[in-house]
């Protein structure tokens, strides 16, 4: 493939090491580029233990860019020259401005839905475990807050008919986001498409960010935290630790201890709208301070890709991987 291929530049992305491909690569004398490095602290564990076999393979690569100070001291402590490790930050923060749907388009998506005037809870990329606490927490607030409904997205679409089940026990009326518009009216929507998360943040006045109420790791918060959105999670972020830390140190977030603590947080937050859309507008304010890093990335990597542009030919292609 890569005597087909004769690529002239390698740029892994994150953790993807492929060893194979490396050696191939740069017994071709091709340069290999890391972008937007990660190292997590489960995988570390294991790269130390295979250190001594990992070492040459990190030293056949050229530039790593990685995310955090702690992923540049875990790559260089794994066998990577330090002189080639630098942090720029996380790709994900400029991420967040693909897809971003425009107010126009929110509004219109808010009317079909029949929610105008309606106070929106976005629950995005949730796991089994946590919809029941969700229901349930928004049921708990009703009572004062008649006017708020709750969006469910779950985090695989085949799960729909059983989060449908589950809010049909609850005595609330659901209905999937597919539905054309004049569907009967719903307590909680659930989202049954693909890509279309960002829409239903749009809508939210409090997002609630998935797979951190069990110990999953949680989802990205940062697509709502472009829009400006107040943010909820549980304790359990350690899939995005130090995104998450950052908007809880700008206070565009906040994290829970469990779910028993949603009902409290959803009605102090919902019954004072200046104050959840400040929060949102930290969030955001986090978000804008932090984007750039794919300029600075492609800025890293321009002596580098240039030199192999110049000795390769320029008919020959790049390889991303």
């Amino acid at each position: 493939a890569i005597g087909a291929i004769r690529p002239r530049a390698l740029v892994l992305v994150e953790s993807e090491l492929w060893p194979t491909l490396v050696a191939g690569l740069r017994r071709r004398q091709v340069p290999i580029a890391v972008i937007n490095g990660r190292i997590s602290t489960r995988a570390f564990g294991r790269y130390m233990a295979a250190r001594p076999l990992l070492r040459p393979l990190l030293q056949a690569i050229d530039r790593f860019l990685v995310q955090t100070p702690t992923d540049a001291e875990r790559v260089i402590a794994m066998g990577a020259p330090a002189e080639r490790v630098q942090v720029l930050g996380s790709l994900k923060w400029d991420a967040s401005l693909i897809g971003q749907p425009d107010p126009t388009e929110a509004a219109a998506l808010r009317h079909q839905l029949g929610a105008d005037g309606q106070q929106l809870i976005v629950a995005g990329s949730t796991h089994r475990g946590e919809e029941e606490a969700l229901v349930a927490a928004v049921q708990g607030i009703r009572g004062h807050l008649d006017a708020t409904r709750l969006i469910l997205a779950p985090r695989h679409l085949e799960r729909v008919r059983e989060v449908e089940a589950l809010v049909a026990r609850h005595g609330l009326t659901g209905r999937l986001a597919s539905q054309p518009a004049g569907a009967p009216a719903w307590d909680v929507l659930i989202v049954d498409t693909v890509g279309q998360l960002p829409r239903f943040y749009a809508l939210a006045s409090l997002v609630i960010v998935g797979g951190s109420f069990i110990p999953h790791g949680g989802q990205n918060p940062i697509e709502p935290a472009g829009l400006g959105k107040a943010i909820l999670f549980g304790p359990h972020m350690h899939n995005f630790t130090d995104i998450a830390q950052q908007l809880l140190a700008g206070h565009g977030a906040r994290q829970l201890a469990g779910a028993n603590e949603l009902t409290a947080a959803l009605l102090e937050l919902l019954t004072d709208p200046a104050r959840t859309a400040a929060m949102g507008q930290r969030a955001l304010a986090v978000t804008e301070g932090r984007r750039g890093v794919a300029r600075r990335t492609v800025e890293e990597l321009a002596p580098l890709l240039a030199g192999a542009s110049a000795a390769a030919g320029a008919a020959s292609p790049f390889l991303l991987k």
